[in-house]
């Protein structure tokens, strides 16, 4: 891996918080589930990053899952660097076009380089979710989707809102006084 200058700042906190949401709990369920649809064992010698470094695992599970999808030579383990990217996109690009969303997956580097466990586990968990959504019968993992939340608007709430001052910037409801509010001042 490339020597990277330590985060700082807001990247830093954003990294702090990314970090906290990962859980070993949740790490364990994902290499069962793993496990079962593949029909191999993982080596426990190594951990979770060190199993999936390579892509071959990645790819593997995506095969299992959605036949011929990936070409076999992807399933090999490798060391190689260009390799080892190629296999990892080679997965990313398999679930978007199995129809996850961008957003659900994590980029090469998240995984490469560690930067970001806990969004690999979450891509893995929307791959089962899309999969069992697609039809696809097999193991299922514990994590259930989040539920779209439906926001309830009640009579009482609208009418709050109807007495709320409208926005001053729109000229079709602010005073004269306020259109001329930070226009050059003139001096006679």
């Amino acid at each position: 891996m490339a020597y990277r200058a330590p985060k700082s700042g807001i990247a830093a906190d954003i990294q702090r918080k990314r970090q906290s949401e990962y859980k070993v709990s949740i790490e364990r369920e994902a290499i069962e589930w793993i496990e079962c649809v593949i029909w191999e064992q993982k080596n426990y010698s190594v951990n979770f990053h060190e199993w999936l470094l390579d892509g071959s695992i990645l790819c593997k599970l995506f095969n299992y899952i959605e036949p011929n999808q990936i070409p076999s030579k992807h399933f090999k383990p490798t060391s190689a660097t260009f390799k080892q990217l190629d296999n990892i996109n080679m997965f990313i690009m398999a679930c978007k076009n199995y129809g996850i969303k961008e957003g659900d997956l994590f980029v090469s580097l998240d995984l490469h380089e560690a930067n970001d466990l806990a969004q690999v586990l979450s891509s893995i968990f929307s791959l089962e979710r899309m999969a069992h959504k697609n039809g696809w019968i097999g193991p299922r993992l514990e994590a259930k989707e989040y539920e779209k939340y439906v926001k309830k608007i009640t009579k009482s709430r609208l009418e709050e809102g109807k007495r709320i001052i409208p926005m001053q910037t729109d000229k079709r409801f602010a005073s004269p006084e306020l259109l001329l509010f930070g226009s050059i001042n003139q001096f006679i």
